[in-house]
């Protein structure tokens, strides 16, 4: 881990990436698991968890997956 990067969180905040196997997704992917700030890194993609948020049916099982998580920080 480096140093904090998202000051502006709270120490041991979560974060969720979508679209995380992309080119772009993979990159704050990889910043936030370096960050010793971030507690934890949730991803999901369409490559690794079948998720493309223009597929309705596909956000509502990534919902119902994660509705007992709570992010701090969410990037897509």
């Amino acid at each position: 881990m480096t140093e904090t990067l998202m000051r502006s969180l709270s120490h041991g905040y979560s974060a969720l990436v979508l679209g995380a196997s992309g080119g772009i997704g993979q990159a704050f992917r990889w910043q936030l698991e370096m960050d010793a700030g971030c507690g934890k890194v949730v991803c999901l993609s369409r490559r690794d968890d079948a998720f493309d948020v223009t597929d309705e049916d596909s956000v509502l099982r990534a919902a119902d997956r994660m509705k007992s998580e709570a992010f701090d920080l969410i990037v897509c």
